[in-house]
């Protein structure tokens, strides 16, 4: 048994205690004033006087049985029989129903109503006080790892790494990724930004130049004949290098340079190629699902979410770690945020209203059909006994009231009797 369930058990069992206890009162009541009519009855031919007690007490009996009816028919038939308008509650429950719903929707969902109390509440500064209090964010990120680890662990292993590998597998096979980075590309290049990676790949060249001078003058040596002298070489090859440094800073500051132009057009049907070019998506598809097709692949993502998930559920588990204090550290900061900008507040404040009342504007039927179908589906019988449990203790006093007050009136009319005698 859940927490609720026990706790429910203890409110209904405390709330028939409390009927039951004014039942008895109500109907003690009666009991008292029936004895006090026979007993005044029996008095009045000695003492007229004694008239006044049974007239009170005539009066009081006849309002006791009066709304001891009135009470008993909302919840079932008085005395079990088949009395027109009685059990009002279990006969009309549909059309309680209904009228609750429409009554909900009149008058807490209708939009002026919603905006009417929406702007009486700054709920992001509300929001942004709970997230600057260190103990409550504590408590809300526990609260939210503790959901996240009985999550986690809820999953079964094989299944996940079945789902998750042939989602992962297939959609990567499906989905068409050369168009992607030829728009991507497009975009640099109408920018110019494809250029700006030149001159980066430029300047690295330049400075692997200069750093391996001498490794590459060695390797070039090794491949010259024997017989040509070493300044030979050293000329040759420093002669080589000025003039590859030349073109690179040549190309760094012009613009217009021959290289530039032409590495245009190579970015440009390359782009070209990744959008249109039906033989090179082939050939990269064939790459693509040849690399998909490895085992190895195929292990590494199966076994992806096991890793991850040993990784995550320590790293939960430990009251220590790193993800809890990255992740109080950030709702801190967002609440921090919340309370030092109050134009950010005031414009979330203004779009969870609107999104509030249109939501509630455009789901309002079926947010209470909701309720008119619940309760339709209720056992009339047992709806009328939760009711009559609920609100029957203060209904006890209708009958406890109508005692004394039928009495009261049974004295004025007894008093009025006496005037005209």
């Amino acid at each position: 048994m859940t927490t609720f369930q026990a706790n429910r058990k203890i409110d209904e069992a405390k709330h028939k205690a409390a009927l039951r206890k004014m039942k008895w009162l109500a109907t003690l009541l009666f009991a008292g004033m029936a004895m006090l009519f026979i007993i005044s009855f029996r008095l009045e031919k000695i003492y007229p006087l004694v008239g006044i007690l049974r007239a009170f007490s005539e009066a009081a009996m006849v309002g006791a049985l009066a709304d001891w009816f009135a009470v008993v028919a909302l919840f079932k038939r008085p005395l079990n029989l088949p009395i027109p308008h009685t059990a009002i509650i279990q006969r009309h429950k549909d059309k309680f129903g209904e009228n609750l719903a429409v009554f909900i929707k009149n008058n807490f969902l209708a939009r002026e109503t919603l905006e009417e109390r929406l702007r009486t509440i700054d709920m992001t500064a509300w929001l942004g006080e709970v997230l600057t209090n260190p103990q409550k964010v504590r408590k809300i990120v526990e609260k939210f790892l503790e959901h996240l680890l009985l999550l986690v662990k809820q999953f079964d292993d094989r299944e996940f790494r079945n789902f998750s590998t042939g989602l992962v597998l297939n959609n990567l096979q499906k989905v068409k990724v050369l168009p992607l980075i030829g728009d991507a590309l497009t975009v640099m290049t109408k920018e110019n930004k494809h250029q700006i990676l030149l001159n980066e790949a430029l300047v690295i060249t330049a400075s692997i130049l200069e750093e391996n001078k001498d490794t590459i003058k060695e390797k070039a040596r090794r491949g010259h004949p024997w017989y040509i002298p070493g300044f030979i070489d050293e000329m040759i090859f420093n002669r080589m290098l000025d003039k590859l440094e030349e073109t690179l800073s040549d190309v760094q500051n012009d613009t217009e340079h021959e290289i530039r132009k032409r590495f245009d057009e190579v970015t440009a049907q390359f782009i070209d190629n990744l959008k249109h070019s039906e033989v090179f998506a082939e050939r990269v598809n064939a790459m693509g699902k040849e690399f998909l097709a490895n085992p190895a692949i195929k292990d590494y993502f199966e076994n992806l979410w096991s890793d991850i998930k040993t990784k995550l559920m320590a790293d939960l588990m430990d009251s220590d770690s790193g993800a809890r204090s990255h992740l109080e550290k950030a709702v801190l900061a967002v609440g921090k945020s919340l309370m030092e900008n109050q134009a950010v507040r005031e414009g979330m404040n203004r779009w969870i209203y609107t999104s509030l009342v249109d939501f509630a504007e455009e789901y309002v039927d079926s947010i209470i059909s909701i309720i008119s179908d619940t309760v339709k589906k209720w056992d009339a019988v047992k709806t009328s006994q939760t009711i009559e449990l609920y609100v029957g203790k203060d209904l006890q006093w209708i009958r406890i009231n109508g005692t004394i007050v039928g009495g009261l009136v049974g004295l004025l009319i007894y008093a009025f009797s006496l005037l005209f005698k």
